[in-house]
C-alpha cells in the first residue's frame, strides 16, 4: 500500500538500527479506529511479522553512502506520512491487511511460492508491499511477481492501483529467500517487475479474522485463498495478453530481422486472429507460443529491453499462477459466494475498467490481421513512400 501508513514518530529511532531483526513496532497510532478485538488480531500479526529488510543493513546494494541516504530517506518518509496522514478506519484497516497478508503469505503456500518482505523505502517510493518469488537453483533466475495489497473499494484508488500493471516495477533493495554460490544472502535490486494487487474490503477482511482468529490451519483452506490466486491470475493473464499483442505488433514489417522461433510464434497468433475474434482471450494458447523463447531473442523482437524483461518475466509467472489456479478452480464457485457482493473482489478480478483489453491494442490487433495479408503487405511495402508522400500532399492541401 504506497503511502498509506502512519507511525509513532519513535519507530522512526528503530530504524536506524543495522539488524534486520529489529523490534517493530506493536501498535500504530491510528489503530484507535480500529475496536480492540480487531486492535488485539493487529497485535498478533505484528508478532508473527517476518523480519523487515532496511536499506542500511544491505552489503551488496550500492555504496555505503547511498544506503545511509536511502536510510534517511526512508526514516524522513515514515515522518512525513505519519504527520500528514489523518486517523481513519480505511487507514487502520489498510496496516491490519497488510500485516494479515504478510503473515500468511508467509507461512502458507497458496501460491507456490515464497513471500520475501520489502523494506518501507520500496513501499513508499516504489508502492510495493512484498515480492513473491519461485525459487531456482540460482537466485539470478528465479522467477518474482510484485505484491501490492489494498481494501480500497474505490474505483478511481482502483483504478490508479491497477494502472501499475501497465509498467515494469522495481525494487530497489531485495533479499532472496536462495542463498547465492557462496552460501550468503542474494542481494540484489529488481527492474520491470510484473505486479499484481491483492485485496479484500473492510467488511470482508473483519469476517475473515472472526471465522479464522488468524488459525494457520483454518486459513490454509479457507476461501481467501481462492480468491486472491482468482485475482492474481486474472491480472498476469491480461499483462501476458497485452505484451503478446504488443510483441506482434512490433514485428511488423521485420520478419527478416527476428528469429525463426519468433517468426513462428507470431504467424501462428496472426492465424489465430483471423480464424477466431476471440483469439487473444485465449491466454494459455497466447502464453504457450511465446513461452520458452529466451530473453535475447525477445529483446531483438521488441527492440525494448524493458518490455521483453517484462514479458519473460510475466510469461512464467503465468503459468506458476496457473498451476495455482487449478488447485482452487473446484473451490472458487463457493469462495465466490462466501465473499458475497464484494465490489473490491469483483473489481481486482475482471470486474474494472483497468482491466479491459486497452484500445491501442485493440489496433494493434487489427493491425496484426491487417498485415497478415502477405500481398497486402507485400503491396504496402513497396510503396511505403509514395504512399508517404501523397499522405504528407494531402495533408499541405488541407
Amino acid at each position: 500500500m504506497n503511502r498509506e501508513r502512519h507511525f509513532p514518530e519513535s519507530f522512526t529511532q528503530t530504524t536506524l538500527k543495522q539488524d534486520s531483526s529489529i523490534a517493530r513496532p506493536k501498535e500504530f497510532s491510528r489503530l484507535s479506529s480500529l475496536e480492540e478485538t480487531l486492535k488485539r488480531k493487529y497485535e498478533d500479526l505484528i508478532n508473527m511479522l517476518p523480519p523487515e529488510p532496511h536499506p542500511d543493513a544491505f552489503t551488496r546494494i550500492g555504496t555505503p553512502e547511498s544506503r545511509t541516504r536511502d536510510q534517511h530517506h526512508q526514516d524522513a518518509q515514515t515522518v512525513r506520512f505519519g504527520l500528514e496522514k489523518k486517523e481513519t478506519p480505511e487507514l487502520a484497516f489498510g496496516d491490519l491487511l497488510e500485516a494479515f497478508m504478510q503473515v500468511e503469505l508467509s507461512r502458507q503456500n497458496w501460491f507456490g511460492a515464497r513471500f520475501v518482505r520489502v523494506s518501507k523505502f520500496d513501499d513508499y517510493d516504489n508502492g510495493i508491499d512484498g515480492v513473491l518469488e519461485w525459487p531456482s537453483d540460482h537466485p539470478e533466475t528465479s522467477f518474482r511477481l510484485a505484491l501490492d495489497f489494498t481494501v480500497a473499494a474505490n474505483d478511481d484508488v482502483l483504478k490508479k492501483k491497477l494502472g501499475k500493471l501497465q509498467r515494469g516495477n522495481r525494487v530497489r533493495y531485495f533479499q532472496s529467500s536462495v542463498k547465492d554460490a557462496r552460501g550468503r544472502t542474494y542481494e540484489t535490486s529488481l527492474s520491470n517487475l510484473p505486479m499484481v494487487i491483492l485485496g479484500v474490503d473492510r467488511a470482508t477482511l473483519r469476517k475473515i479474522l472472526e471465522e479464522t482468529n488468524t488459525d494457520r490451519e483454518k486459513l490454509a483452506e479457507h476461501p481467501i485463498r481462492a480468491l486472491l490466486v482468482e485475482q492474481a491470475a486474472i491480472q498476469t493473464g491480461l499483462q501476458v495478453r497485452e505484451l503478446c499483442a504488443r510483441l506482434v505488433g512490433n514485428t511488423i514489417g521485420r520478419d527478416e530481422k527476428i528469429s525463426e522461433r519468433i517468426r513462428t510464434a507470431v504467424q501462428m497468433y496472426r492465424e489465430g486472429i483471423k480464424s477466431d475474434r476471440e483469439f487473444t482471450k485465449k491466454i494459455d494458447v497466447v502464453a504457450d507460443l511465446f513461452s520458452g523463447i529466451p530473453k535475447e531473442e525477445l529483446t531483438q523482437a521488441f527492440q525494448d529491453k524493458d518490455q521483453a524483461d517484462r514479458l519473460f518475466q510475466i510469461l512464467h509467472v503465468y503459468k506458476k499462477i496457473e498451476e495455482a489456479r487449478t488447485q482452487i478452480k473446484d473451490e472458487l464457485t463457493s469462495a465466490t459466494q462466501w465473499v458475497g457482493d464484494s465490489r473490491t473482489h469483483r473489481r481486482l478480478a475482471a470486474g474494472s475498467p483497468a482491466l479491459s483489453f486497452s484500445s491501442s491494442l485493440f489496433i494493434r490487433q487489427f493491425f496484426c490481421f491487417f498485415f497478415s495479408q502477405n500481398s497486402l503487405q507485400s503491396f504496402l511495402f513497396r510503396n511505403s513512400c509514395r504512399l508517404f508522400k501523397g499522405f504528407y500532399r494531402c495533408l499541405n492541401f488541407c
